[in-house]
């Protein structure tokens, strides 16, 4: 399983470079000098991108298990591994580079596909026949929620 991981490491890696190069050409560059985190993260971007996809294709379904448990047996390739805690706040430093890496995937595969279920309430009920805002689009439904 370690080449595995070192394999998709070097891909995530390798991704996050070339996406940085090539976004630093459009870039705006400050004219003002900007202060640099006091708190530097323990793992780069793509050592959280990779732990991300690493629980993507285990076999568990809960992240803090797979986190807490799982994860202990990669202290020797991560081994500035932070607690759970402060890994779930880390992940949202990455958010942007996994969804520009899954569209990128995604044009290269289109079998792949995305879907959403999120509910979106447009209006109540009572006032569906009064409400044009949204008509054509919006359609009546149910969740398992009600």
């Amino acid at each position: 399983m370690s080449d595995n991981i070192t394999e998709l490491y070097c891909f995530v890696d390798d991704f996050c470079k070339n996406l940085e190069q090539e976004s630093s050409k459009y870039l705006l560059e400050h004219s003002h000098k900007t202060k640099k985190p006091t708190i530097t993260p323990g793992l780069s971007e793509s050592e959280i991108i990779t732990i991300i996809l690493m629980y993507h294709y285990s076999k568990v379904k809960n992240f803090k298990a797979f986190y807490t448990k799982y994860m202990q047996n990669y202290k020797n390739d991560f081994p500035n591994l932070p607690s759970y805690e402060r890994f779930v706040i880390l992940q949202q430093r990455v958010l942007q580079i996994i969804c520009i890496l899954f569209l990128c995937i995604r044009r290269n595969n289109s079998d792949i596909s995305y879907i959403d279920s999120t509910s979106i309430k447009v209006c109540h009920n009572k006032r569906i026949f009064n409400h044009k805002v949204f008509k054509g689009i919006a359609e009546r439904g149910k969740t398992s929620t009600g």
